[in-house]
């Protein structure tokens, strides 16, 4: 689910759009320093983007868990459908 760009920013921020599409490279540290102070301060800000970071980040560590150990269980907060999706693209990986 993408943020809800509900966040008025000040004049010279940026909007949530502008923080989506930033995201990753922020997360990766391919940013240069001024744009990650931009980056960062509209995360500090903006409610809808933080929760946005961590159903992301959260969907990232259900997918290494799979791929990681495909024989351990999955939690039971792991929605169904992402097990699924993840499995079905680490058996079509496999078979490539």
């Amino acid at each position: 689910m993408k943020p809800v760009a509900v966040f008025a920013p000040l004049p010279g921020m940026m909007t949530c759009r502008e923080f989506e599409d930033l995201m990753y490279a922020y997360l990766e540290h391919e940013l240069p320093w001024y744009r990650r102070l931009f980056v960062w301060l509209h995360f500090v800000l903006c409610r809808e983007c933080r929760a946005y970071v961590r159903r992301y980040n959260y969907s990232l560590e259900a997918g290494k868990a799979v791929f990681a150990a495909p024989e351990e269980p999955v939690p039971d907060d792991v929605p169904r459908e992402l097990i699924a999706a993840l499995r079905k693209a680490r058996d079509r990986k496999a078979t490539e």
